[in-house]
């Protein structure tokens, strides 16, 4: 919904000398389902006010504007790589290095 500033300014356009900021108003208030302005658009002296409230009403009918947009799924996470586990190396010294690094201590 829109805040009470803004619900204020369209109801201070609904009484503009102004026809092009009138039907401005009446599209935003039809959009928001503002009734009681709506049904004052709709009595506009002038036709172009009416036919806005009508278009309105055609193009974002109110079981639209009520749905709640659908929940965003968050991403699945990538599954890990695998390890690489180097081969042993063939020097004893070098195997017994390569246990304490990789194999947490001596076997």
């Amino acid at each position: 919904t829109l805040p009470a500033h803004a619900r204020a300014a369209l109801e201070s356009a609904a009484g503009d000398a102004v026809v092009a900021v009138r039907r401005r108003a009446a599209a935003l208030a039809t959009a928001q389902g503002m009734d009681d302005l709506i049904s004052r658009f709709a009595a506009d002296a002038d036709g172009s006010v009416r036919a806005a409230v009508a278009a309105a009403q055609r193009e974002a009918p109110a079981a639209v504007r009520d749905v709640a947009p659908a929940p965003i799924a968050p991403a699945p996470r990538p599954a890990p790589e695998p390890a690489v586990v180097a081969p042993a190396p063939r020097d004893p010294v070098r195997a017994a290095l390569h246990r304490l690094v990789l194999g947490g201590g001596a076997s």
